[in-house]
């Protein structure tokens, strides 16, 4: 009767903690005494997946609570294990049906039709995607994508792209020119040597009687103070450019919508979230492993996506949800650490002896009208937020009030196109490469060569 008894205890005491525990996973009280945990908002996919959550412990709790027999204990494990059996056949299921009626998705940008006839296309942008596992960890820059060899890509132990020069190795006589910039510079939708700073070289060896050897810094995600810092590591190496032309504007304002605040790396929470939460414990991998596993399910794949047919915004960025005054006002922050930066530029322009310029960059977000069809583009839910699009304006506005000293406004570059040239709200195509490079060079020449 004892034994009898103490079983009785147990199940209650496991039917408490259960309840407790679906009680404690509801997802409204995780935010509301873990906000820092879960952040301002918490993405519909995973309050379903935690009220499914819930609702399974505290179902079992109370089946645990109440089970005073051996057959009611039978009766709870055998549900337990035959949900479990369902759960997991659901999986598999789908994890095969998939497999065999879902052929590889083709690459987006192959549909656009920028890249839709281009028969490099398909091979270019996988090349892209193969270059994305050549980032690494470096010093002082935080990132960088470099010693990647392919067909249309190709990168050395710097991270400078290859760029059309008329030799491999500058001369005495070339004048060094050093292009910095983010994916745009970079060239995420041109080959190699029709890149704007190939275009660029090209331009300036074809019109000017010296010789000019262009770099191609350009790093995807990269802002205008990682591009400082990098600038000052390959002075600190020994390198001596005579000009630095710098390319922004997409990165630095992004980089603030995604955080509320100026001056922040792209993707800033989730490479904080993967340094300060490197596991320390068994316990540590084992989280990881889970959230991983749970990521790559099927079941949760589906819940994504039927909770974006309900989610009003599934915008996660911080800026989303920002009034008109403070999307100002983070206009006026950004403008002011762009200037600091400038000023910075300036003391190692006179200390190194360059000259520079900076570039504001054409955007599709900046323009009312433009002739692409955004159904067809990259991510066209973020280029359609108005907050998104005001913050873009309100930067530009405020950097053109400041009148910085040797920085170029060239938003406007690209408005008179006939045909489509952004595939996303700041990538384009060959062809805008070609008329971006085009005005850099003009500006070039009007700013630097005919003083």
């Amino acid at each position: 009767m004892s034994v009898f008894s103490f079983s009785v205890t147990r199940n209650k005491t496991i039917g408490v903690f259960m309840i407790i525990a679906g009680l404690i996973s509801n997802p409204w009280l995780i935010r509301f005494f873990f906000p820092s945990f879960v952040g301002e908002t918490m993405a519909l996919k995973n309050q379903i997946l935690l009220i499914l959550g819930e609702i399974v412990l505290l179902f079992f709790g109370v089946s645990w609570f109440r089970a005073n027999t051996p057959t009611k204990v039978r009766y709870i494990y055998f549900k337990a294990i035959s949900i479990g059996l369902v759960i997991v056949c659901i999986e598999l299921f789908l994890q095969l049906f998939l497999s065999l009626i879902q052929p590889p998705r083709p690459d987006w940008r192959l549909s656009v039709p920028q890249y839709r006839d281009k028969q490099w296309a398909a091979q270019f942008f996988s090349e892209v995607s193969q270059s994305n596992h050549q980032t690494e960890f470096a010093q002082h820059v935080g990132w960088i994508r470099r010693n990647f060899h392919g067909t249309y890509i190709n990168i050395d132990s710097q991270g400078a792209r290859k760029t059309w020069n008329q030799s491999d190795r500058p001369t005495n006589q070339d004048k060094i020119v050093f292009m910095f910039g983010g994916s745009t510079m970079f060239g995420l939708g041109a080959r190699d040597d029709r890149t704007i700073a190939s275009d660029f070289s090209r331009l300036l060896n074809e019109k000017q009687q010296e010789s000019y050897f262009v770099y191609n810094f350009g790093q995807p995600a990269y802002i205008f103070f990682q591009e400082l810092i990098k600038l000052i590591v390959l002075l600190h190496d020994g390198y001596r450019p005579h000009y630095v032309l710098f390319y922004n504007g997409a990165n630095e304002i992004y980089g603030s919508y995604q955080s509320g605040k100026a001056g922040v790396y792209l993707n800033f929470e989730q490479i904080r979230h993967k340094v300060e939460d490197e596991p320390s414990s068994a316990v540590g991998y084992f989280y990881r492993g889970f959230t991983r596993t749970i990521d790559s399910s099927k079941i949760y794949q589906a819940i994504d996506r039927l909770s974006q047919q309900f989610e009003r915004n599934s915008l996660r960025e911080k800026a989303v949800r920002y009034s008109d005054q403070q999307l100002r006002i983070l206009a006026m922050e950004v403008a002011d650490d762009y200037g600091k930066s400038i000023q910075l530029l300036q003391k190692l322009s006179e200390s190194y002896g360059f000259e520079y310029i900076c570039f504001m960059q054409p955007l599709l977000c900046l323009e009312e009208e433009p002739i692409e069809d955004i159904s067809l583009l990259g991510d066209p839910s973020r280029i359609q937020d108005p907050a998104f699009r005001k913050l873009h304006h309100y930067v530009y506005e405020e950097m053109r009030t400041r009148k910085f000293d040797r920085v170029v406004d060239i938003s406007d570059t690209l408005q008179n196109r006939t045909t489509p040239i952004f595939y996303d709200f700041c990538h384009i195509s060959e062809e805008g490469e070609a008329l971006v490079a085009e005005r850099l060079y003009k500006e070039f020449v009007s700013r630097t060569l005919t003083q």
